[in-house]
């Protein structure tokens, strides 16, 4: 598992696992 946060953006990005990517969300708030 891979967690970075992002200061300039306020995004955190985090990885359960190394590979291709299948789905994105944004979990913001309105989303």
């Amino acid at each position: 598992m891979k967690v970075e946060y992002f200061v300039e953006t306020d995004t955190l990005y985090i990885e359960f696992r190394a590979g291709d990517v299948v789905e994105t969300r944004d979990l913001g708030v309105g989303a």
